[in-house]
């Protein structure tokens, strides 16, 4: 056995330089920052601009029957000895079951739901009771597994989400333009379509402003999000979309503008626009679900509804009042940057496969 640790990717991951998931960008700042570094080899789908500077070794899903058998293979070179496996509790069960010495962790970044039926909780049980431990991104995940699974006998542990301090900060004083955005997935629960339609009346009214929409997973959304964006801009002028751009250029887009909406209709497991959006010095109008409070606590401006006319209201008063913008963008800045500082966020996450490693 060696010392190394596996952290094994989930099959829609892209782990790209350019182009990143919200989960290989959580990855990589968990590598980047820990004091393990040098023994993580994470083992990802095939992509065209492999994150540099970290360990990957590419395995492809072509082969339904096959590929979990070579991507044990793969692992077994390593010797490794502890595997982290991130979202798919299958993929985790299989580990724990070909790697029996060894803990296997499951890094669970959306919730795991309530079972639908007696059958399927039987079926996942048996899944769930072959992981060591189950890390989840918020307390909001945690207590909602604990609730629905009282009966787990591994461990249950908390580690939030971390962004990159480097890329993202911006001083909220920095000069900015009069800008809102909206960053992520064009679909229903984010509250896309709702978004939309609340920013038209605001950009009428305040024609010195302007709205950039940056969506991610295009091909996969376009059916459901063409004729919104097509009818926003239709019906207002100061609105630019931008369609799976690299991240660096979302950055740069990002930490220009003033206020980002965040009006998720679903329970957020966390929210990683909102600590990013907060670490760039932002105004946060969020709808609070979920996880979403855990990041912003009392320094974001949340919507009692997510409807057009909450999210035009909402934008609308902190446009007007610069004062309370100006209070939220310093405050969620300095909260992020004290309760989600990466170094002493996954220094507690070494601190968890420490143990577990040790306990083997």
């Amino acid at each position: 056995m060696s010392n190394k640790i596996a952290v094994v990717l989930p099959k829609l991951s892209r782990f790209d330089d350019d182009n990143p998931t919200s989960i290989d960008s959580v990855v990589r700042e968990l590598v980047n920052n820990s004091a393990m570094r040098d023994r993580h080899v994470v083992f990802r789908p095939p992509t065209r601009n492999p994150i540099t500077a970290i360990d990957s070794r590419e395995f492809s899903h072509d082969n339904p029957l096959v590929w979990k058998h070579r991507l044990k293979k793969m692992i077994s070179a390593i010797a490794p000895c502890c595997i982290e496996v991130h979202q798919s509790i299958y993929l985790a069960d299989y580990m724990a079951k070909n790697f029996i010495h060894l803990p296997v962790i499951l890094f669970r970044h959306n919730l795991i739901e309530k079972p639908a039926s007696a059958l399927r909780r039987k079926k996942n049980g048996r899944k769930l009771k072959n992981i060591a431990c189950v890390v989840f991104v918020s307390e909001f995940s945690a207590r909602h597994f604990t609730l629905y699974w009282p009966d787990f006998p591994g461990a249950v542990h908390v580690v939030p989400n971390v962004a990159s301090m480097e890329a993202w900060f911006r001083p909220v004083g920095a000069r900015r333009q009069n800008k809102i955005v909206f960053m992520g997935r064009p679909i229903d629960v984010k509250g896309f379509s709702e978004f939309c339609e609340g920013v038209v009346p605001v950009l009428r009214a305040h024609q010195d402003w302007m709205v950039q929409i940056m969506v991610y997973e295009w091909a996969r959304h376009k059916a459901h999000a063409q004729a919104i964006i097509e009818k926003l801009n239709r019906a207002a002028k100061n609105v630019e979309v931008f369609i799976d751009r690299p991240i660096q250029e979302v950055r740069r887009l990002v930490k220009a503008a003033k206020i980002a909406v965040i009006p998720s209709k679903w329970e957020e497991p966390f929210g990683l626009v909102a600590l990013e959006t907060h670490l760039a010095g932002l105004a946060v109008i969020s709808s609070g679900r979920g996880g979403l409070r855990e990041i912003s606590g009392e320094s974001a401006y949340y919507l009692n509804e997510v409807t057009p006319e909450a999210i035009s209201d909402a934008m609308s008063v902190l446009i007007s009042d610069k004062a309370l913008r100006e209070r939220l963008q310093h405050a969620g800045q300095k909260r992020c940057i004290e309760l989600f500082d990466p170094e002493r966020v996954v220094k507690r996450y070494d601190e968890i496969r420490t143990r577990m490693i040790k306990g083997c």
